[in-house]
C-alpha cells in the first residue's frame, strides 16, 4: 500500500453530481444496486444501457506532483465491459489538497451479477467500486371484472 499518497478520499456511483454555487459538492442517491424490471409479456431486452454518475475524489497527503487517472468498467471474471478511459493527468500539492472527477457513465450490461469500476491513478490499482446489477422477474397479475 502507498503510504505517502495520493489517497482515495471517495468513490462511489451515485445519480447525480451537483457543484453548489459555494463551490462544494453535492452527491446525490448514492448507488450499489440497479435492479432492473421485467415480466414475462416484458422481458428485458440485454444488453440495456446504464445511465449514472462516478464520483472519486483522492486527497495528496505527501504526494506532490501529476498523475493520470485510467478507469475501467469491468465484469466479476475482471473482463472490461467497455473500453479502459484515460483523463489527463489529476494535479496534487499535497496535504489536504486533492482532485475531485465526476464521470458520466453509460455501460453496456449484458448480464445480471456484479460489476467493478476499477480505479487506476498512474500505475496503481486505487480501488474497486462494486455496482450489482439484478433482473427481478415479477409475476404478471391477472385481475377482471365479473358483471
Amino acid at each position: 500500500m502507498n503510504s505517502t499518497g495520493p489517497f482515495v478520499s471517495a468513490a462511489l456511483f451515485c445519480q447525480a453530481v451537483i457543484h453548489e454555487k459555494d463551490e462544494h459538492l453535492s452527491v446525490m442517491r448514492i448507488l450499489d444496486t440497479i435492479t432492473i424490471h421485467a415480466t414475462e409479456a416484458n422481458p428485458v431486452p440485454l444488453p440495456i444501457v446504464v445511465q449514472s454518475d462516478a464520483f472519486i475524489s483522492f486527497k495528496s497527503g505527501g504526494f506532490v506532483g501529476e498523475k493520470p487517472l485510467t478507469i475501467e468498467f469491468v465484469n466479476e471474471q475482471n473482463i472490461a465491459r467497455k473500453p479502459a478511459q484515460t483523463f489527463p493527468a489529476l494535479k496534487f500539492n499535497g496535504g489536504e489538497h486533492g482532485a475531485n472527477v465526476i464521470i458520466k457513465l453509460n455501460v453496456e450490461i449484458h448480464d445480471e451479477g456484479l460489476y467493478y469500476l476499477n480505479v487506476i491513478l498512474g500505475e496503481d490499482l486505487m480501488t474497486r467500486v462494486p455496482l450489482k446489477v439484478v433482473i427481478k422477474r415479477l409475476k404478471e397479475s391477472h385481475t377482471g371484472s365479473v358483471s
